[in-house]
């Protein structure tokens, strides 16, 4: 069972790829908060971007994190549930704008944003999820 634990800012510092990454596992996340990946969809979609679960989910490992997430949607009510998914969905089109970032600006190396975060302590262990648009603090 999951247990909401808070919602904070946290600062996410990183690089192109990294952020490409970021957006493709926000995009399964939301796909599974809609009921069209299963835990192991999720978990296979999540191997292709293990590098950055730390940096973004606070968990390492495509399986504990695709846990972490049925965890919490198992704990949701549907009214909840629709709440964060629109967040989520919010929180991916932000990331797909730092994408953008970088193809709109070719010099531009290594961004740095603040971006609001949910956390959930799970079995798995503690898990955040993006649930809306950042700021960008820095760019280098």
């Amino acid at each position: 069972m999951a247990v909401f634990v808070r919602d904070y800012i946290g600062i996410v510092r990183g690089v192109n790829r990294e952020f490409i990454e970021i957006h493709q596992a926000q995009r399964s996340l939301e796909e599974a908060l809609e009921d069209q990946l299963s835990e192991t969809g999720l978990s296979d979609a999540l191997q292709g971007v293990s590098g950055v679960l730390s940096l973004f989910f606070g968990m390492t490992g495509a399986g504990a994190v695709a846990s972490a997430v049925f965890s919490m949607i198992s704990t949701l009510s549907s009214t909840e549930l629709e709440t964060i998914l629109l967040s989520v969905r919010e929180g991916r089109q932000f990331l797909a704008d730092m994408r953008d970032e970088f193809v709109n600006d070719p010099d531009l190396n290594i961004l740095t944003v603040e971006l609001p975060f949910l956390e959930y302590d799970t079995p798995s262990g503690i898990y955040r999820v993006c649930q809306g648009r950042g700021t960008i603090t820095g760019r280098l």
